[in-house]
């Protein structure tokens, strides 16, 4: 045994000089590697497949891949270079609808592009609801409101083939033609005003508040939005039992109320 261990210090002795070398001339490539090993320890490496609508497969990076990857790119020449691109889902089969919208560019959500809609709506239409106002005192927060949540914020198929924003109803017996259409509402019978503006819907909304049951609620004038929107539920407007809680909620979260003065 103890010749053994001579012949193994022997050996060692011999290489020892060699690795010392060896260590000296690379001191800084060992420190990088180290660096390396650190950050990998640290760092997520793995990838996820996302599912294409289409079927497909793409590798989608994890957190961190971008810098690691900046790293990596530095040993090979490239620094700066490193693609960092998330993947985004290019098929959104979902349906583009008012109700239920959801974009994954941006990472919008469903109620984010609503309220973007209602607010395109508002600056489309806030000044002839003002105009309204003054001429027949009903707020303007509460037409607007009842124009966005009877149109769908002017895009349900009664406010784009009728312009009719408030989902006024035809009582005639007797109709020119392109006077009414019929849409299934409480009734498949139920018909519909058609007007050849969006502003002349707004201006009959008006005559039909002040010359019904509803003009009880003119004592409340235009800056009291939650009394009109329960009169208007109480006076059989709608057949919603939240309707006047959507109206409030509707001009609080788009600040409709600013435009009652």
């Amino acid at each position: 045994m103890g010749s053994v261990r001579k012949s193994v210090a022997k050996k060692m002795s011999r290489q020892l000089p060699a690795l010392q070398k060896f260590t000296s001339h690379n001191i800084l490539q060992l420190v990088f590697i180290c660096i390396l090993l650190f950050f990998a320890s640290h760092y997520n490496f793995n990838f996820s497949l996302t599912e294409e609508s289409s079927g497909s497969s793409e590798l989608a990076p994890k957190e961190g891949k971008s810098k690691m990857g900046a790293i990596f790119a530095a040993l090979h020449g490239s620094f700066g270079r490193a693609d960092t691109k998330a993947v985004q889902v290019k098929n959104d089969n979902r349906g583009n609808t008012y109700s239920n919208v959801s974009y994954w560019a941006g990472k919008r959500s469903a109620s984010d592009e609503k309220k973007m809609k209602q607010l395109n709506y508002v600056t489309r239409f806030g000044k002839i609801a003002q105009t309204e106002m003054n001429k027949y005192g009903i707020p303007a927060s509460i037409i607007l409101a009842q124009g966005i949540l009877e149109s769908n914020a002017g895009q349900s198929s009664l406010a784009e083939q009728n312009n009719n924003h408030f989902g006024i109803k035809c009582f005639a017996r007797n109709c020119k033609k392109g006077h009414c259409s019929n849409y299934t509402d409480d009734s498949h019978k139920d018909f519909f005003r058609a007007y050849a503006s969006p502003w002349e819907s707004y201006r009959a909304h008006s005559i039909m508040i002040v010359n019904n049951q509803y003009r009880k609620l003119l004592k409340y004038g235009t800056r009291d939005y939650k009394n009109w929107a329960y009169g208007l539920k109480n006076l059989g407007y709608a057949t919603d039992d939240h309707y006047a809680e959507s109206l409030i909620r509707t001009i609080e979260d788009l600040d409709l109320h600013s435009f009652d003065r």
